[in-house]
């Protein structure tokens, strides 16, 4: 999702990493993780792909596959072993997991946001399944800004109607799901709706287009990204 639909996300995601003191590899024949299939049900499908991605991967030796993807994230670190016991063989990180452990081990340099209002939405794969809930906002309290908790978030947030394949079946409700949370994040008086899925930036994105709303949505690499200027 991040690499054809959302490229900047995963630009992004290579540029920040680039700024740290980590070798970073992408493969050439990026596959997707599955995570869709799984969830509309084509499990036989799913079993078949993820031994041939877990095989592609292999081939790297890297010691830690980081995803900007909240749904690549509990795939690979959950759904293979948990449905078809089949291992992802190193350390599975979501971005903002890896960028608060740069920040604290390796000295990397995020930018400085103070004074920004941003609120945070928890993307239901990152948050509610796999607990990711801290890291990406202390990852944004260290370049200073503001954060504005919605009413609904961590385990309670609500969905951003993209996910378990909503967006594709069913796309006049995954906007009015959209545009519920996209209400909720304009109360907060936030200048941004930060998240960490692409996701979730989609369809938050088509939401606030189609209301015209006075917030900007962006992924959290993203707004790094942004701040952090050309890499060179």
């Amino acid at each position: 999702m991040a690499r054809y639909r959302v490229p900047s996300i995963a630009d992004n995601t290579i540029k920040i990493l680039k700024r740290s003191k980590v070798e970073v590899l992408t493969m050439k024949d990026e596959k997707c993780c599955c995570s869709v299939l799984l969830r509309i049900g084509l499990a036989d499908e799913t079993r078949e792909l993820c031994k041939k991605i877990i095989d592609d991967i292999s081939r790297y030796h890297v010691d830690v596959l980081a995803t900007s993807c909240a749904g690549c994230f509990r795939t690979f670190a959950k759904d293979y072993s948990e449905f078809f016991e089949v291992e992802t063989p190193l350390r599975v990180m979501h971005i903002s997991q890896l960028l608060m452990e740069l920040v604290m081990e390796d000295g990397l340099q995020l930018p400085e946001a103070r004074g920004i209002k941003v609120t945070y939405h928890d993307p239901c794969h990152l948050g509610r399944h796999m607990g990711v809930f801290d890291e990406p906002r202390e990852v944004l309290r260290r370049m200073g800004v503001s954060i504005l908790e919605m009413k609904y978030t961590r385990s309670e947030a609500n969905c951003c109607g993209a996910g378990g394949g909503v967006m594709s079946a069913y796309g006049d409700l995954a906007l009015k799901i959209a545009e519920a949370r996209i209400t909720e994040a304009i109360g907060t008086g936030a200048e941004y709706l930060i998240t960490a899925c692409p996701f979730c930036v989609y369809n938050l994105r088509r939401a606030c287009e189609r209301m015209n709303a006075p917030i900007k949505v962006m992924d959290l690499v993203e707004f790094i990204g942004g701040l952090m200027g050309d890499y060179t």
